[in-house]
């Protein structure tokens, strides 16, 4: 066998899910404990009398990650494994599979093992995702870099194309030309944006100097013609943490910070491509959104508009605020009869009207494209 696909059973998938006599499919069994009974979680599992078990049991129930061993076992069928466990924060499955691959170091195996970062539906699709390109006969690396990235892809969708695809900014588009050429950088540079355990600050500075010396290696490839740099500045990176961690952090848009001070007399002032606007972005409208979280007429309003299933519940109420800051920053621009030119005639004033540029632009001698 030349491929095989293994995944634990914390997926919820039937040994048959996958039926190719090309590439193979095996789901490796957590073991389930109620006192004196081991319950082994294969296609075989009778839930009906597990749940009786533990109904009339007063010890409390725990669950087993299958061994290295087990894992092994699965690899040595086939040429070429890929291994799809749980979350590792979950369960001790990851470090297993990995166990198991060392076992195969120096051999003519392929072993690849994948963290989903979730469990069930996550996994499921990612299985899906292996099989498809699988059958497309793509090498095992080519299949990993194109799986690991699931989040980044999704964030990059159309539908943010209103934030991340706007005149002359290109941020989304940039990511997709890297994820072409050098998916695992990407992949390397989302799983470093995303490391809680960091200044946000620090993540921030690293994510876009990182990207720009990306661009600067690649711009003169074809595909990068059209990017004058990497547009990954600080409103697209408070936009992946906005959606990685929606209960934590905002949309830094420098604008919207900059008004909603003003009107609020706020005593901090952004400053404009400062590297700490998120970090200090977030804690200024965390304190808005306190003062939210007291209008408890003003939260019903809000959940009840966000019934619908498909929607994000926004249980710590960080967009019902974006919404209240954004609303602020609006009024005070129009306040302030302030378009949206970049930069404002407070910074720049050209001295002409909009009528003396139109009839420049047409003359023939000074602009000659």
């Amino acid at each position: 066998m030349k491929y095989k696909i293994i995944v634990d059973s914390s997926s919820n998938l039937l040994s048959n899910y996958i039926k190719d006599d090309e590439i193979g499919f095996e789901v490796v069994p957590l073991t389930i404990r109620v006192g004196d009974n081991v319950f082994v979680d294969n296609d075989l599992l009778n839930i009906d009398k597990m749940l009786e078990v533990m109904e009339k049991s007063s010890s409390k129930s725990t669950s087993a990650c299958p061994s290295p061993f087990e894992f092994e076992n699965s690899i040595k069928e086939a040429s070429n494994s890929i291994i799809i466990t749980i979350s590792s924060k979950l369960s001790g499955c990851y470090n297993s599979a990995v166990l198991a691959s060392k076992s195969f170091e120096n051999t003519d195996k392929n072993v690849l093992v994948l963290d989903s970062k979730a469990t069930a539906g996550t996994m499921i699709l990612l299985v899906d995702k292996a099989y498809e390109l699988n059958t497309g006969a793509r090498s095992l690396q080519t299949i990993m870099n194109t799986i690991r990235t699931p989040f980044i892809k999704e964030v990059l969708g159309k539908e943010t194309n209103n934030i991340l695809e706007t005149f002359r900014h290109y941020p989304r588009q940039f990511l997709l030309a890297l994820i072409d050429v050098e998916p695992e950088t990407v992949r390397t540079l989302f799983k470093n944006l995303f490391d809680e355990s960091k200044s946000v600050t620090e993540r921030n500075r690293i994510f876009q100097e990182e990207t720009q010396e990306l661009y600067n290696k690649y711009k003169s490839n074809p595909n990068f013609s059209t990017f004058s740099y990497s547009y990954q500045r600080n409103l697209s990176v408070s936009y992946y943490l906005f959606l990685r961690y929606p209960n934590k952090y905002y949309i830094s848009k420098y604008k919207v910070m900059k008004y909603c001070a003003e009107k609020l007399n706020a005593v901090w002032t952004p400053k404009n491509a400062d590297f700490e606007n998120i970090e200090k972005c977030r804690e200024f409208f965390d304190s808005i959104c306190e003062v939210v979280k007291e209008d408890k007429e003003l939260l019903s309003l809000s959940e009840k508009r966000l019934q619908n299933d498909l929607c994000f519940k926004d249980p710590s109420y960080k967009i019902l605020t974006q919404d209240i800051v954004w609303f602020i920053a609006n009024k005070q621009a129009k306040l302030e009869k302030i378009d949206d030119w970049e930069p404002s005639l407070k910074e720049y004033d050209p001295g002409i009207t909009t009528e003396k540029w139109l009839e420049l632009l047409q003359n023939k001698d000074i602009f000659d494209d």
